[in-house]
């Protein structure tokens, strides 16, 4: 789909596109709505127009995606050549190979422990939690089941 005819439908899907709010988009081209008494007037005509231009706002929202998206390729050629001393990205050396090796999985993966060992209090807590559950359930008394 090409750039709209119409200015304000186009600037709108820019908006939008840009992360705009439906109304908030619409009250920016539309300065006389900001007037409006009723907002549900505001969130109707932009929900209109939304339907109108919905396919220009994926459009503006895929090329801007496709700019910002940079291949791994590219990223790796740059911390390479930030590492031999060429620098385009002033990365410094020791960090540019440690993101390299991240980058291209040659850390192995650690082993990180995740019990309790040695907190101290670890073990009194557990128990004080224990024997408050006991006393709740104490207080509600016999539990009644169905048959």
């Amino acid at each position: 789909m090409k750039i709209l005819i119409n200015p304000r439908h186009e600037r709108f899907a820019q908006l939008v596109a840009a992360g705009f709010t439906q109304a908030d988009a619409y009250r920016q081209v539309f300065p006389k709505s900001r007037k409006w008494k009723v907002d549900n007037a505001v969130h109707s005509k932009a929900s209109q127009l939304m339907a109108k231009v919905e396919q220009r706002v994926q459009e503006i929202q895929q090329a801007f995606a496709a700019k910002l998206s940079v291949a791994k390729d590219e990223v790796v050629c740059i911390l390479a050549e930030s590492i031999r001393g060429a620098n385009p990205a002033d990365i410094p050396p020791e960090k540019a190979v440690d993101l390299l090796a991240k980058l291209q999985g040659w850390y192995a993966p650690v082993k990180v422990e995740s019990e309790a060992k040695g907190v101290p209090g670890a073990k009194d807590c557990l128990e004080t939690v224990r024997g408050l559950l006991a006393k709740i359930r104490a207080m509600q008394g016999p539990r009644v089941t169905e048959s």
